[in-house]
């Protein structure tokens, strides 16, 4: 329950990064953002500092789930 919220916690803030970084997260890539564990959300919150578009997101999102 416990990691549950953390996880949400974490995911509700990199989206709102990613929309200030980035625009508005299409749906389809915010599903796949959810797909990832914990640890990539991590990841992704510091990768995301480095991100000028969303192909850079796609990018990311790509190399962890290859």
């Amino acid at each position: 329950m416990v990691l549950q919220g953390r996880l949400e916690g974490e995911l509700a803030v990199i989206m709102r990064q990613l929309n200030q970084r980035i625009g508005t997260v299409e749906a389809e890539l915010q599903e796949r953002i959810r797909q990832v564990s914990l640890a990539q959300l991590e990841d992704l919150a510091e990768a995301l500092l480095h991100f000028s578009n969303v192909e850079d997101l796609i990018a990311w999102l790509n190399k962890q789930q290859g």
